[in-house]
């Protein structure tokens, strides 16, 4: 069978039998050099075959069909190239049904909406006799002591930071002025925006201390309306469940002769008869002066300490226990110790 211009154009009028348009579709895949005066090649490529128009539609796209190819007008030609594809798409659905070959249905795809992250209630307990760090969601390490819990949703709440406290950790906060930092205490609350203090309120004691590491926190009376205390670095207040008030911690006066000369630059070690204090100073540096202080070894040998400083103060009358698991908590590391000999490992 001859294929002309007038049984193509019987074709996209979707006015020919089945076997001229079954011929007339293998015509035009095999001169696809003639599909520009009624398609172009990316939309005849592209198109598909098994989509179906409603009559009424094909009938509205079919009168734009006819204008475009009695005008011959450049400005009709896109609506035209549409409208062809989409006749095409129905000439070549009926010659599929007149050949009988079936067509696979597409398999749906289910579209799983994104649910936003659920803030659950997660509880971290220590139960063992050693300090314990926790990362949280934002990026804030909390050292856990023994026999200690904290209490908060993760993630974190997207205005605020929330944790209940019961024993005694480390807080190193990571910053964000966006979302405060607040642990909640029995009769208290201490919050932050980025910087490390320490809490010890549990539960068998009535008297709950903040010390103040780095950085700067307030805290705030949830017994009675009292005005918040500002704290600084080095800083330690004392809060009784008895009376309900706060109470600087002051540690005793120093006597002048035994007080070395206070360095105020970075990497100093000011010392006291009561008090020892760090100012960026190197890890190592810190580790010896514990060391020296409190007759003890310290083996560090499997960590990388390069880098690493530290700024706080501790009083003299806390035990090395206590300091090193401070510093520990601060870098992520976890303290043993047999005896007088100590060893940092990395968690």
């Amino acid at each position: 069978m001859e294929i002309s211009k007038e049984l193509i154009h019987r074709f996209f009028e979707n006015n020919c039998t089945p076997e001229e348009a079954s011929r007339v579709y293998a015509y035009l895949q095999a001169h696809k050099d003639e599909l520009e005066e009624w398609l172009p090649d990316q939309e005849w490529e592209a198109f598909e075959a098994t989509r179906q128009l409603s009559a009424d539609r094909s009938n509205r796209w079919f009168g734009h069909i006819e204008k475009a190819i009695t005008n011959r007008s450049i400005t009709a030609r896109p609506l035209f190239r549409l409208a062809a594809a989409a006749l095409i798409a129905t000439a070549f659905a009926g010659v599929y049904k007149f050949m009988q070959v079936p067509v696979k249905k597409a398999t749906p795809i289910a579209i799983v909406p994104q649910v936003p992250a659920i803030n659950k209630e997660k509880q971290f307990r220590n139960t063992s006799n050693k300090v314990i760090s926790y990362t949280l969601d934002d990026g804030s390490v909390v050292a856990l002591h023994a026999n200690s819990s904290i209490v908060c949703y993760q993630p974190f709440d997207s205005a605020q930071r929330n944790i209940n406290l019961q024993g005694e950790a480390l807080f190193r906060v990571a910053k964000d002025k966006s979302r405060p930092f607040t642990v909640f205490t029995k009769g208290f609350s201490t919050t932050a925006l980025g910087t490390t203090f320490r809490i010890a309120a549990y539960d068998s004691s009535q008297t709950s201390t903040v010390q103040l590491i780095e950085g700067k926190v307030v805290l705030k009376n949830l017994q009675q309306t009292a005005k918040p205390i500002f704290l600084k670095p080095g800083d330690e207040f004392a809060f009784n469940l008895a009376d309900n008030q706060f109470k600087r911690k002051e540690p005793q006066a120093p006597t002048p002769s035994k007080l070395i000369e206070p360095i105020q630059a970075d990497g100093s070690i000011t010392e006291s008869t009561t008090e020892i204090s760090f100012s960026n100073t190197p890890l190592p540096e810190v580790l010896n002066k514990i060391s020296e202080l409190y007759k003890i070894s310290i083996n560090a040998d499997s960590i990388n300490l390069e880098g690493r400083k530290f700024t706080g103060s501790f009083l003299k009358k806390q035990t090395a226990d206590d300091i090193l698991g401070t510093i520990a908590g601060l870098n992520n590391i976890t303290v043993t110790n047999e005896g007088t000999l100590y060893r940092l490992i990395n968690q």
